[in-house]
């Protein structure tokens, strides 16, 4: 047995009554290493975790955990080395936030004991790393479903165990504590903690995981560093979409851009007008859904992948314009963003905040106003208190408003305005 592997998986084969769910797993995984699982749904990566961390014994093959095999330890002792978040965790009684977080402190506890000192302290420690330490107070289930999720990460930070396994772990959290926690995962890996993170997000993976499993029904598809895993091909394939995959300018790191199958909206809404949306920071969500219930076309760019205005493009099947999570709009991406405006009966600028990422979307709206197009202003808010560039784009607004752009105040007065006929 080689020692150097924190996590050693040979031959894995599971079955749910004589149904296989996973088939010829290898996996070594080293400590401190953080692996993300990907897959689609019904490819078994809940399963392959519940065995992991010993819910799940009637396995074939061999789960060995620091050179021990994982059968035969008891589930104290598996507690001790492998804590795990679940993708939802329901309990049936009231709770408050911190009795739920010191119960990653009861593997270290004689039975009918009383938490020590050290268990409080590693309790708030915990909590106050991940954010939940106001939560301390308040009934488990009166918790949000993001709070839920947070309370839970510092119940399995508690338990001090050296493997660390996330099924989903941000799916019930907005942007921002998606990547808060991703981030205290990641700081986890570097203080020598192995983790096995089961994502749903293929560009969180891709931005935070040093290695993938890519599984397909039930087996390794392929598995490897990163970026020699999400490539175009092989994303096509298990997931059965197209995709581009670029190297973030920024972070360096590959990010995956799903490629809709609508690029030709236009035509198949022949007879509508096409609207360009020039959007982000969740201020086109609301439009995107307005104007397709009024029967425009839609478009938006350019939106950083992470953000909530691409993920509404996205289930809307709007073609959207893709930027690099946390990155500045590239000249690839403008390109593709003017293709788009030129295509479009109207241009529409949300109410949305203006930094030095995203001041090229200003710009090519003024581009189209002097090209002659449609360009309507949606201010909601005045310019001013949207601008976080030092006034560039609020000069750049007036030179829209001089050109002949048209400012209004509200969703509904945009919608007239997009159906008035030149």
């Amino acid at each position: 047995m080689d020692r150097e592997f924190k996590v050693l998986i040979e031959d894995l084969h599971f079955a749910y009554d004589g149904f296989p769910v996973l088939r010829n797993i290898q996996l070594r995984v080293k400590a401190g290493e953080l692996i993300g699982i990907l897959g689609p749904n019904g490819a078994g990566k809940s399963t392959f975790l519940k065995i992991l961390c010993g819910t799940l014994r009637n396995y074939q093959g061999r789960v060995m955990v620091d050179d021990l095999d994982l059968r035969s330890l008891s589930s104290r002792e598996i507690a001790k080395k492998v804590a795990i978040v679940p993708q939802d965790s329901l309990l049936g009684f009231d709770f408050t936030a911190l009795e739920v977080v010191l119960m990653g402190r009861n593997p270290y506890q004689r039975r009918f004991g009383r938490e020590k000192v050290d268990d409080f302290r590693t309790v708030t420690e915990s909590m106050m790393e991940t954010k939940t330490w106001d939560l301390r107070d308040r009934l488990f289930t009166q918790l949000s479903g993001g709070e839920k999720q947070r309370v839970v990460i510092a119940q399995a930070l508690a338990q001090r165990s050296q493997i660390l396994l996330l099924d989903e772990p941000t799916s019930h959290l907005d942007i921002s504590y998606q990547i808060e926690t991703m981030e205290l995962v990641h700081k986890k890996s570097e203080e020598g903690i192995t983790v096995i993170a089961v994502l749903h997000d293929i560009n969180l993976a891709a931005q935070y995981c040093q290695k993938v499993l890519l599984l397909s029904d039930g087996e390794p598809f392929a598995y490897g560093k990163t970026e020699e895993v999400l490539t175009r091909e092989k994303i096509g394939f298990v997931y059965g979409v197209e995709v581009s995959v670029n190297r973030s300018p920024v972070t360096g790191r590959v990010y995956v851009t799903p490629i809709s199958k609508r690029w030709r909206y236009k035509e198949a809404l022949s007879g509508s007008r096409m609207v360009h949306l020039i959007c982000g920071g969740n201020s086109g969500g609301g439009l995107m859904h307005k104007l397709r219930e009024q029967g425009f076309g839609v478009s938006a760019g350019v939106i950083n992948v992470l953000d909530s205005d691409h993920e509404t493009a996205q289930s809307l099947d709007i073609p959207v314009v893709s930027e690099a999570p946390f990155s500045s709009i590239s000249e690839n991406s403008m390109r593709q963003n003017d293709q788009l405006i030129q295509g479009a009966d109207v241009i529409v600028v949300s109410n949305l905040f203006f930094g030095e990422g995203n001041l090229a979307n200003l710009r090519s709206a003024l581009r189209a106003v002097e090209e002659g197009k449609e360009v309507i202003l949606l201010s909601t808010d005045p310019i001013f208190s949207r601008d976080f560039t030092g006034g560039k784009a609020t000069e750049l607004y007036s030179h829209l408003m001089a050109k002949g752009a048209l400012e209004v105040r509200n969703l509904d007065e945009l919608v007239q305005k997009i159906g008035e006929q030149n």
